[in-house]
This record gives C-alpha cells, sequence and structure tokens, in this order.
C-alpha cells in the first residue's frame, strides 16, 4: 500500500466519521493491519473502504467488519455493497 493509498484512506475516514487526525492517526499506528484494510479503488484512489478485525466467539471464526465509508461523490453506486460481497467470498477461501 502507498503512502497516496494511505493519505486517501485517512481522507476518507475523516469525511464519512468527522474524526480528528490525531484520532485517525492513533487508529493507523495500533489497530490498522494491511491485509485487514479492504478498498476499492476508483480514479486512482480508494474510494470506498472496510477495515476488519478477525476473532473468536464460540469456537468459530469470525471477521468484524467497522469502519466501512464510501467517500461521498462515489456514494450510492453499491460500492460498500460490492466491497462487502468480495472481501466475503476472500474470507470463505
Amino acid at each position: 500500500m502507498t503512502a497516496e493509498h494511505i493519505t486517501a484512506l485517512k481522507h476518507l475516514w475523516q469525511q464519512a466519521f468527522g474524526d480528528a487526525e490525531e484520532l485517525i492517526d492513533k487508529f493507523l499506528t495500533t489497530g490498522f493491519a494491511e491485509d485487514r484494510c479492504h478498498f476499492l479503488m476508483e480514479d486512482g484512489r480508494p474510494v470506498s473502504v472496510l477495515y476488519r478485525f478477525d476473532c473468536h466467539l464460540n469456537g468459530h471464526k469470525l471477521a468484524y467488519f467497522y469502519a466501512v465509508a464510501t467517500e461521498k461523490a462515489y456514494r450510492g453506486k453499491g460500492l460498500a455493497r460490492k466491497l462487502m460481497e468480495k472481501t466475503h467470498e476472500t474470507l470463505k477461501q
């Protein structure tokens, strides 16, 4: 993942959730893992994203999706749904 991707993801997070840059940076240094960040690209940048935590519950493996967001200009096109379906298929494998 490039520095430009990280910058675009930070912008998308701030746009969607309104969090301060310091909080986003804290997440990126403590809770972020590249292999648990899934996004769709449009116009050369991430425009829809979801993050996941892998966990276990009652002996079952689970993936918890959180911070699912799509850039305002790209909303209403089914990108988040497509991203969740794509991520689900990846996890089934």
